[in-house]
Order: C-alpha cells, then structure tokens, then sequence
C-alpha cells in the first residue's frame, strides 16, 4: 500500500502526555483514505505518522503518541473556513470571552475548545478574527468564559418541562449540559445517579436558573448528557457512558448484548416448540395414578410439565432486558449515537456502510479499499466517519 506525504511547513504537535513540540512538519498517510479526495488534503484523524524538523534534527512521531496538531500561524477564519464550519458542541465554537491563566494574565477576544468534546487539550483564543490564535494548555489556564447565547430557554413544551425551581438566585456550580430529545442543549449542573462505572440509573439536572430536573427511569426523556469529560447517551430508561467519543458520532455499549451460547440458544428454540411444551411427565402421571386419580385427571397433571420446563429455561438462559446492564462475554457490542440529532443505532457492518455511503470520498475509493475500510474495527471506522460528517 503506497504512502502519500505532505510538504513541510510550520506545525505543531501535543503528545499525550501535555508536551508541545513547534517546528517544521511533513503528514504521511499510508491508507490514501483521504476524506476530501477532489482537493487532496489530508484528513487528521486519516494521518498514520508525523515528520518533524527541528533544531537541524529529524523526527518521526507515531500518531499514538499525538493528541493533538496542527499549522502555525492559523486564523479563526483559517479554521472554521471563514465561520462555515462549526461544531454540535458549542463549546468548540468560537464565542466572544475571556482566557485567564493562572499566572493571572487575561486573553480577550474569541475563545474555542479544542480537538475533541470531552477531550480538550486546551483553548484557542484570538483577538481578530484574521489574526493568528494562541493555544493555551488546560494546565496553565485558571478561568475561561464564553458567550454562549443559548436557542431558547426553559419552557413548558421544552425537554424539562418536569422541572421545578429551586431558588431565585443563579446557578453557577456550571459542569455540563442535557441535550433534549428536540436537540436544544441546556447548560447546568450534572449529577449522576446509581453511578454504575458504565452505566447509570439516571441523571439529576439544576440549569441556569436553578430549574431542578430528573432523567431516567419513567422522567421524561432526554438523548444525551456531558458531564467534566464523559458523554452518557440515555438508552430506555438508563444512560450508557460513551465509549468512544468524537463529532458528531460516538460510541456507547450495548446495555443488554446477546451473551447466550449456542447451546442455550437451541435449548431455548426446542422449548418453545409445541411439541415440547404439550410433553406429558410420566412420573406425575404414575405418582397421580397411584393416589387414586382416574386416567383423565391424571393425564392432565403430567401434561403442563413441558411448558413448565420452558418457563425454567427460559428464566434461566434468556438474556435479562430491562434490568441492569452487563458487557458482552467476548469481543464488543456497540450503539452508535449522532450527536446532532439524537439518534441511534447498531454497530454492525450495514449500518457502518450506510454512514460511510453519506461521504464523497467513500464512493471514491476501489472495492478493495472500501472493504479494507470496513473491517479495519468499529474505532477506526468511527474515527473516518467523523472526519467526514465533521466538514459537512
């Protein structure tokens, strides 16, 4: 498979561990699964390994190690495409505000969370919109404010129409936000309930305003909320925390997956047979006989024995939904979750195709690399699809 690689020019990489390197950089991509293939860019999360320059020295830097990159020198207009690309996640967006870092030095003008929701790295900020952005570490900032102005407050037709006020004065213990069922997000505080590691029992909500909400079980529903760095996408009556998160997808467990062996998957089918269920135990009918019984009741006591043994079977290797969640005993069961609009659906193979069939440069890759593509794993394929939809 042939690599493609991009001329060197000044960039920056952050490691996973907080370290940022500046220099000149070279992108190298051996896949050639380019998301823009008419103009021949290469997408970020496509990149397999980074060239870097400096100090007379050569680098190579493999792309587990990064979590982050990018041009210096960029501009707001350079990043967002002069303010035509944004964001589900306002946050990411840039906003009028204000950076404090903690050596109390003030950054005023636009603000932006980057790369990833849940996930930052830090923040640009940038007085101008044609001027150069600063990026600045989570670890050195003290204070970040944004402007957020929000669709449309609290009403009674909105996503918590349940809530009820909790006092006159406003929220500031801000964490997270809900987003309802109608796509509207509300910022506020989040607490989980029946905090689970994966899964919780459900969600206790105070906006802005100190409106008191709750989600999960029989409240009204809500399809997915951000808490510090953690999506938890509501599933029925629970929430599953994202496992792989990204925008505009992301990834959560499957609640309830299918862990019965073929074993208990056969026994199961034969039971529901008739011809199981209507079996007659002859050691009922023998002991009925021998009390005294006559022939017809006696039949009648030994014939609800098979369906009496299909209800055990069924008890007791059926797959339990509706109560607590489990993991699946061998490899991943996934949902996958829009965060643009809310909705769900299986991982598997025909919906990954569907999803990847909504991209240009799906449709210009051969048979082979479409195939390689698919059965490349659910993270990669996760990583492709939002770098696609990412752009629209």
């Amino acid at each position: 498979m042939g690599k493609r690689r991009t001329k060197f020019q000044p960039g920056f990489v952050i490691t996973n561990d907080g370290k940022k390197m500046e220099g000149n950089m070279q992108l190298i991509v051996k896949n050639t699964m380019n998301a823009d293939p008419d103009k021949r860019k290469t997408v970020s999360d496509l990149v397999d390994e980074i060239r870097f320059q400096r100090s007379g020295k050569d680098e190579k830097i493999d792309m587990d190690d990064v979590f982050a990159y990018g041009i210096t020198g960029l501009t707001i207009n350079m990043l967002t495409n002069n303010l035509d690309k944004s964001y589900t996640v306002e946050e990411m967006n840039f906003h009028p505000g204000s950076v404090t870092t903690k050596d109390g030095k003030k950054h005023e003008g636009y603000v932006a969370y980057f790369p990833d929701p849940g996930n930052y790295y830090g923040v640009y900020v940038a007085s101008k919109f044609d001027e150069p952005v600063t990026i600045l570490n989570m670890k050195e900032i003290d204070k970040v404010v944004q402007d957020i102005a929000l669709i449309e407050a609290f009403d009674p037709g909105g996503a918590v129409a349940s809530g009820v006020k909790t006092g006159g004065t406003t929220n500031s213990a801000i964490n997270g936000y809900v987003v309802g069922m109608d796509g509207i997000k509300y910022e506020g505080t989040v607490k989980l309930t029946g905090d689970k590691g994966f899964w919780c029992a459900g969600v206790d909500f105070v906006d802005k305003d100190n409106q008191a909400s709750s989600f999960g079980g029989a409240n009204k529903q809500i399809a997915y909320c951000v808490i510090g760095d953690n999506l938890y996408v509501q599933h029925e009556a629970i929430f599953m925390k994202a496992e792989k998160m990204g925008a505009p997808m992301a990834i959560y467990n499957n609640p309830y997956p299918d862990n019965e062996s073929m074993l208990s998957k056969t026994l199961l089918s034969i039971s529901e047979t008739p011809a199981f269920q209507n079996l007659v135990s002859s050691v009922s009918m023998d002991m009925a006989l021998r009390s005294g019984m006559n022939l017809s009741d006696a039949y009648n006591t030994g014939k609800g024995s098979g369906k009496r043994a299909a209800e055990i079977l069924k008890s007791k290797l059926a797959n339990k939904k509706g109560g607590e969640p489990y993991r699946a005993k061998k490899g991943t069961d996934y949902f996958i979750i829009d965060t643009r609009t809310g909705e769900k659906a299986k991982v598997n193979n025909d919906n990954w195709e569907l999803l990847l069939q909504g991209g240009k440069s799906y449709h210009s890759m051969d048979k082979q690399q479409q195939k390689q593509l698919l059965n490349s794993g659910d993270d990669k394929i996760l990583e492709y699809i939002n770098a696609v939809y990412g752009k629209k």
